[in-house]
């Protein structure tokens, strides 16, 4: 049984405008549209982990995230990229960005290694993760 997270996790955590959550292991990921990151933190004692930013990740405003195996992909509703990182460290994978794959993202899924990204106005693109 989980207990309510701390007060003042929101301020502490960078939070600002989360939008959405993946879980892997026993950390949480949230991204947080507002502050153009993404927090990690221990969904057993809410413990901060890291908060991810910065303009190599190429977050803009970012608005989704799923998982798969040991990478994050996250989409942002602002920048036409899906940036990939590695869940354990934090570290950059690489960044797919729309010239390649034409995103500009409404929705992420996977199965298995594939990353499927859903495109406003219509369109599917997809990756190897």
């Amino acid at each position: 049984m989980y207990a309510a997270a701390p007060v003042g996790a929101a301020t502490n955590y960078g939070l600002n405008y989360p939008e959405d959550i993946a879980i892997s292991g026993g950390d949480a990921f949230v991204v947080n549209s507002g502050a153009s990151s993404i927090t990690e933190f221990n969904i057993n004692t809410y413990a901060l982990v890291r908060i991810l930013r910065g303009k190599a990740y190429h977050f803009g405003e970012p608005g989704m995230i799923v998982i798969s195996g040991a990478d994050a992909f996250v989409a942002a509703d602002s920048a036409p990229s899906v940036t990939e990182f590695n869940v354990a460290t934090g570290a950059l994978v690489r960044v797919l960005g729309a010239k390649s794959y034409g995103f500009l993202a409404t929705a992420l899924a996977v199965d298995g290694p594939d990353v499927f990204v859903t495109n406003f106005g219509g369109g599917l693109a997809g990756t190897p993760a």
